[in-house]
């Protein structure tokens, strides 16, 4: 057995998924761990110039260098309750990012790896998912995100070979319009961001469902004074089967119309193959009908096949997981030599 082939058989490899809401990590022999990438403000940096960032993930997105440290911190802290079986700064890890983020955030990004592995690099959140499902005909992979949603094009095994496209529209938008609606016809109750959420993530569909949605709420009254009112501590139970389909069909219409655009965009003799092989990952994806109720919806662009991605929260992670694994250990090798001598300069 050659040297090389000895070192890559002894090597590990770290996929790690850095969403705005989690942080998945996958490794060697199925090790699995996740995360969320927003902080409580409790449990934030004592140091007073971070105790104001409660999404580190976000505020760099943002460009804010103030949450480098504080991403720097999370990611270690999750590595480490993540339990690899080899240390991390004798693995090789590879991380995502959005394909539209920018240089200074993937730079940071980067930056964070190569200080806590061996070898590190970055690649296309999407093309991991895709990459991991094996499938090798072009296709369209749509992320609805928790505030926007991702379309992209795949036609090739390398990241270069994306074309993609953002809406601003993801699964807050479906919170923000069910709170208004709930509201607007029910007065009387109260309402908090966390329990629209809690309802979002537990009934939220599209098309048919023959199940109504009936959710206990705190009394806040008063909605006329001639009503009687009950305890203001007591939990009253209301039907917002109506509301919550709309507020579903409010996000995923923005989706549709985002997909008949790149659709409209393929070569007309790939069309065809493309809108054959549409998969749905996300938050956004855990809506109940959305892919049966896409597809009706794409009937009249000549029709469309929508699937689920498989294993949605680590779909990302195993992808780079894989990814990382195939690279050579001469790759490897050449990321780890230039990245000593940026330490030595």
């Amino acid at each position: 057995m050659s040297d090389q082939v000895e070192l890559q058989r002894e090597a590990a490899y770290i996929g790690i998924d850095i969403g705005i809401s989690n942080i998945a990590i996958y490794s060697d022999k199925g090790l699995r761990y996740v995360g969320r990438s927003i902080v409580s403000s409790d449990k934030t940096s004592s140091e007073s110039d971070l105790a104001h960032v409660t999404e580190p993930v976000i505020s760099l997105l943002s460009g804010d260098s103030k949450a480098l440290e504080h991403v720097r911190d999370l990611l270690k802290k999750y590595i480490d309750n993540a339990k690899l079986a080899q240390p991390a700064e004798n693995s090789y890890a590879l991380l995502t990012v959005d394909h539209n983020s920018s240089g200074s955030y993937k730079r940071n990004i980067l930056e964070i790896a190569n200080d806590l592995f061996k070898g590190a690099m970055v690649v296309d959140s999407l093309f991991c998912v895709a990459y991991r499902s094996g499938k090798s005909d072009p296709s369209i992979y749509v992320d609805i995100g928790t505030s926007s949603t991702r379309i992209c094009c795949i036609n090739g095994d390398v990241p270069e070979s994306m074309s993609c496209m953002s809406i601003d529209s993801g699964g807050n938008d479906i919170e923000k319009e069910l709170l208004d609606l709930v509201s607007a016809e029910h007065e009387e109750i109260l309402l908090t961001d966390e329990l629209v959420k809690e309802w979002v993530n537990s009934y939220s569909y599209v098309g048919e469902f023959d199940t109504e949605v009936k959710v206990k709420v705190p009394y806040g009254g008063p909605s006329s004074r001639d009503e009687p009112k009950p305890d203001n501590n007591a939990n009253t139970e209301f039907n917002i089967t109506e509301e919550m389909a709309l507020a579903s069909e409010y996000l995923v219409s923005d989706v549709i119309s985002g997909l008949t655009r790149m659709i409209s965009d393929i070569d007309p003799e790939l069309r065809d193959v493309f809108r054959s092989n549409i998969y749905l990952c996300g938050v956004g994806s855990k809506i109940r009908n959305i892919s049966s109720f896409m597809e009706d919806e794409l009937k009249e662009l000549g029709g469309g096949k929508v699937f689920l991605v498989d294993d949605p929260v680590f779909a990302g992670a195993i992808g780079a997981w894989m990814l990382a694994a195939k690279m050579p250990m001469d790759f490897w090798a050449q990321l780890e030599e230039q990245k000593n001598t940026k330490r030595k300069v």
